[in-house]
């Protein structure tokens, strides 16, 4: 069961998120269950620790005291690091507040005739997301860049690629990608041995593996995305991943 956690302050709104939710809970038939619906952030903070984990969150930017729904995320992350969530809200121009405070989203939903369908959306890529990890919910690590801390499930990472910027890494996470600092070695060293290497500048999360084609060189990964082995190491990486996938 992946519990939903609904804060809105406007007592209509709220009611109406709650509906959307069960009706699509009903009808796509998942297993979803709606734990909590609060009107202050100030409430849905203390009860954090007692929310059961895994844990969609909906979050109204403007709680009635200015950006409150920020706040209340970045302090879920801090108790609840692989926690999905999405913000709703009037206000479209507060969006780039999201990615400037590195909140890692998954969905940014306008109150208007298609909030149902993003509803829906965010519930079955959370869905699918929590499905695919098979999450260990205190596996986490922590990333940095520049002033910010942020933390991802290992399970949650497909592969962490060197940028084009000097010192930079792309991390490809279900939920898109994102970047830190530092160097790819030190991150393979803090990841561990569920991560292979695919080439010079990236490092596949082996749990995500769906196949291997040996035509192009290409790792399928389980979310679509291919990540490619360098040609000289092409066979000596085959035979590693075979002994791989042995164990």
């Amino acid at each position: 069961m992946i519990s939903i956690v609904v804060c809105e302050d406007q007592e209509e709104e709220r009611g109406r998120l709650v509906r959307d939710i069960n009706a699509c809970i009903t009808m796509e038939e998942m297993d979803f269950c709606i734990v909590g619906a609060y009107r202050r952030a100030e409430d849905l903070i203390e009860d954090l620790p007692k929310i059961q984990k895994p844990c969609v969150y909906f979050l109204d930017v403007d709680l009635g005291g200015g950006q409150e729904g920020f706040d209340a995320a970045a302090q879920i992350r801090q108790e609840d690091p692989s926690a999905v969530i999405a913000f709703i809200t009037s206000h479209k121009e507060l969006m780039g507040d999201v990615f400037r405070m590195q909140l890692e989203t998954m969905d940014y939903i306008n109150k208007d005739a298609a909030m149902p369908e993003r509803v829906r959306l965010v519930l079955k890529r959370a869905q699918r997301k929590y499905s695919y990890c098979g999450y260990n919910w205190n596996d986490t690590v922590a990333f940095h860049f520049g002033q910010t801390v942020f933390f991802l499930g290992r399970d949650e990472i497909i592969a962490v690629r060197t940028a084009n910027e000097s010192r930079k890494l792309e991390i490809d996470t279900w939920n898109g990608s994102r970047q830190c600092s530092g160097q790819l070695k030190d991150v393979a060293a803090m990841l561990g041995e569920g991560f292979l290497k695919c080439e010079r500048g990236c490092i596949v999360n082996r749990k995500h593996i769906r196949g291997y084609d040996r035509k192009e060189g290409a790792l399928i990964m389980e979310n679509g995305k291919r990540y490619y082995v360098s040609e000289r190491k092409r066979k000596r990486f085959y035979e590693e991943f075979l002994k791989t996938c042995q164990h």
